[in-house]
């Protein structure tokens, strides 16, 4: 296995995916201040959106790792979505571990959301993405309101994979939306990027579906609600 596989998301995204393979009730992850900090520096309790949550995170970095912080807001997050609880907590502070399995109020603390399925714990936790997908603001608006990802949303593919691969899906700005499954191969979703998909039997010699990933083959993770917008992307489902 390759060095960067071994250190992929640091010990803490690796501590997440742990907890969740293992259906594990709680996580812990300990650090050398005693939480999320807000702008008082104040401990918060609970994180917030994921947006919210990283505009509190500061730029520095724990000795001891690879992430600081940062790092573990993401693992924290992760656990959450997969249906652990998570939290962020002192080290250095005797009785730290056992007054986190009782429940105690200590550190902040990333509770997972309701009716997570099986399935998207996989999606969200298991896969190991073999490429890259960049999609537009249209599409961006349509995944996170629930639709297949269409050949029209997408503006560039990075990697190269086979069909049936796990792709990471990113916006403009290279922000991660989210994580599935494609049938297609990457030379097949650059040949088909942008078309509608009326079009996709005079490009392709087999279309394997509509979708270049199905919503049901795809992980997205809760997000910061933004205004909406009238304008509809060639991605979004009819």
């Amino acid at each position: 296995m390759a060095n960067d596989e071994l250190r992929f998301g640091d010990n803490d995204r690796l501590a997440a995916l742990v907890a969740s393979l293992l259906d594990a009730d709680r996580l812990a992850l300990l650090s050398v201040v005693e939480g999320l900090l807000d702008e008082s520096a104040r401990v918060v309790p609970e994180l917030p959106t994921r947006d919210a949550a990283m505009g509190l995170v500061r730029p520095d970095r724990s000795a001891g790792g690879t992430g600081g912080m940062g790092s573990k807001l993401d693992a924290a997050l992760l656990a959450a979505e997969s249906g652990v609880t998570a939290t962020i907590a002192s080290g250095t502070e005797p009785g730290v571990l056992a007054g986190i399995v009782s429940g105690r109020a200590i550190g902040t603390t990333a509770r997972p959301s309701i009716g997570s399925s099986a399935r998207k714990r996989w999606l969200a936790t298991a896969l190991r993405p073999k490429g890259t997908l960049v999609v537009d603001d249209g599409a961006v608006r349509a995944l996170r309101r629930g639709a297949s990802l269409l050949p029209a949303g997408i503006t560039d593919v990075l990697g190269r994979f086979g069909g049936g691969a796990a792709v990471a899906i990113v916006d403009r700005q290279h922000s991660e939306i989210g994580r599935g499954l494609t049938p297609y191969t990457s030379d097949e979703v650059t040949r088909i990027m942008g078309r509608r998909t009326e079009e996709l039997p005079a490009i392709l010699e087999a279309v394997y579906a509509e979708e270049v990933v199905h919503r049901e083959d795809m992980h997205v993770p809760p997000y910061d609600d933004a205004p909406p917008d009238p304008a509809r992307s060639e991605a979004e489902d009819e």
